[in-house]
Formats: C-alpha cells, sequence, structure tokens
C-alpha cells in the first residue's frame, strides 16, 4: 500500500491516497513482483460494477481481471480491435466468450442504468 507501481504514476497513487482509498492485501513494504498482480486483479474487479478491457493480447494480466469479474458475476465489456493488431486477440476472445461488445462510452453506460 505504500509502494507506487510504476513509478511514474506516483503523483495518482497521491492524489487516490487523499481524496479515495488504497486497498491491498499486501503488507507495507511489499514489493510489486509478477506474482502479486492476479490478486491485486481480483480486488480490482471485486470493487468494481464491471469490468472493461480496451486492448490486451491473448495472455495478458487484463484477462484474469476479467476473468475474476466474471467468476463474481461482474460484467465483463470489450473492446474490439484490429484483426491483424496481435494486441486485440484479448478482446476479441472475450467477445467470443459472451462479454459485452463496446464501441463507444454510451454502451458501458447504458449497460450500467
Amino acid at each position: 500500500m505504500d509502494v507506487s507501481y510504476p513509478a511514474e504514476n506516483r503523483k495518482l497513487f497521491a492524489a487516490i491516497s487523499e481524496s479515495g482509498a488504497v486497498a491491498s492485501e499486501f503488507p507495507f513494504g511489499a514489493k510489486p513482483e509478477p506474482w502479486r498482480f492476479p490478486p491485486r486483479n481480483r480486488l480490482i474487479s471485486g470493487m468494481s460494477m464491471g469490468i472493461l478491457v480496451c486492448q490486451c493480447p491473448a495472455a495478458s494480466g487484463a484477462l484474469i481481471t476479467a476473468s475474476y469479474a466474471a467468476e463474481q458475476g461482474k460484467d465483463v465489456y470489450a473492446v474490439p480491435g484490429n484483426v491483424d493488431d496481435e494486441r486485440n486477440r484479448g478482446c476479441h476472445g472475450l467477445i467470443k466468450d459472451g462479454a459485452k461488445l463496446v464501441e463507444t462510452a454510451a454502451d458501458v453506460l447504458d449497460e450500467l442504468g
């Protein structure tokens, strides 16, 4: 909770700490190691009304978050992209698996009411 990662997000981290909430399952001083990201993603999806994935390759942490959201009964949204770009494979897979296709912000806002 006291380690800003990535470092370039220090200002955002400080702003959230001052006016919102920073939550973690890990103790103070915990280093941002790859194995810590899936549990973090579970918390993110758990605190969210839904998850919107804008661009991700077929193997991505965003897909882990989307999977947790689906397990938790949350809506999963995905933005399609160019079929020739590998960075869009994850979103296309989510859409094939039932994620709600998002073309504009209105698509999500309509779903949320």
